[in-house]
């Protein structure tokens, strides 16, 4: 009797649940990005939400909550209520790299599931113009003449362009003073204006600035050199193996059904195959990299594992 029970209340939650999924969405919802507006999340949620929201029928409003590089805005959405309406498009620094060297106010792997990716872009390593480093080469001599004095900013404590320069740093054997901002706009108007002579930066945030001569470029975190610069050198050129890409996705609270996180892939992947969203994206210097709702997590995963042991190897906390 306790098992018929048992079983009875199991198939009217799981009706229920079927029936919340069939009708989802019928209200706005909210996404939410932990960086300025100009920023790269903030590009790419503007640039998905006109075909997301046309796919699902309802408004999806981009809410900036700024602090702790995007950790403010992944923990609004980890302590969201899983029906949906709370999404986070966040870089995987919120979402995994900051989880490896710090306590956070959420547990980013047991609270927050991945829907879908939402960019992958490689970074550059740039110059400011009174800098006197016009290339990588010189860029190595004068750290190894100068330990520690040169610094470099990057859009924040635990994100991948953190990880990215203290590996780079590993590999080249240099000291380089890390100086945190809010956000790659921030990092590279900093650099434009001299505040720091090097920083690490998206495609986006930096071309407009390289072309008109204001930074200048150095190398890429790429295996393969830009189409669009062909004349910088990759990082692989000179330190096989170094390589990193700066990846976003999309997140909803842990608990979400998954018919509606089914749904909330299926819009993200139509978006990323609709022509325009992918130009505007690939305008970036980003590129749209489309994956199922399995093989988004694991590719999720496979970035913590990687990042892991290079935290661990490289001894990174925070406080």
């Amino acid at each position: 009797m306790k098992r018929s029970i048992a079983t009875a209340l199991g198939l009217i939650a799981l009706a229920h649940t079927t029936a919340y999924a069939q009708s989802y969405p019928n209200k706005p919802i909210r996404m939410f990005q932990g960086f300025a507006v100009g920023g790269t999340p903030d590009l790419v949620g503007r640039a998905f939400t006109p075909v997301m929201s046309q796919v699902l029928g309802q408004p999806i409003v981009i809410e900036n909550r700024i602090g702790a590089s995007g950790t403010a805005a992944a923990n609004a959405v980890a302590k969201a209520d899983p029906d949906g309406y709370t999404m986070l498009v966040a870089e995987h620094g919120s979402t995994v790299y900051l989880h490896l060297m710090m306590k956070l106010p959420y547990d980013p792997m047991k609270e927050l599931a991945v829907v879908s990716p939402a960019f992958k872009g490689d970074f550059i390593l740039v110059s400011a113009a009174g800098a006197k480093i016009n290339s990588l080469k010189e860029l190595l001599a004068q750290a190894k003449a100068n330990p520690g004095k040169l610094s470099y900013g990057h859009s924040g404590m635990g994100t991948v362009h953190h990880l990215t320069m203290e590996f780079f740093k590993e590999r080249a054997g240099i000291d380089l003073t890390p100086i945190a901002y809010k956000g790659g706009g921030q990092s590279i108007q900093a650099g434009v204006a001299g505040e720091v002579p090097l920083v690490i930066s998206g495609q986006n945030t930096s071309d407009a600035h390289v072309d008109s001569g204001r930074l200048k470029p150095l190398a890429i975190f790429g295996k393969e050199r830009w189409k669009s610069r062909p004349e910088v050198p990759t990082m692989h050129e000179f330190f096989p193996g170094l390589e990193a890409a700066g990846w976003g996705s999309m997140f909803v609270p842990a608990g979400t059904p998954r018919d509606i996180q089914l749904k909330l892939n299926g819009a993200a992947m139509k978006a990323l195959a609709d022509p325009e969203t992918a130009k505007r994206l690939r305008g970036m210097g980003l590129e749209p990299p489309a994956m199922t709702l399995e093989q988004s997590h694991q590719f999720w995963l496979q970035e913590r594992d990687q990042w892991h042991a290079i935290v661990r190897r490289l001894n990174l906390k925070l406080d």
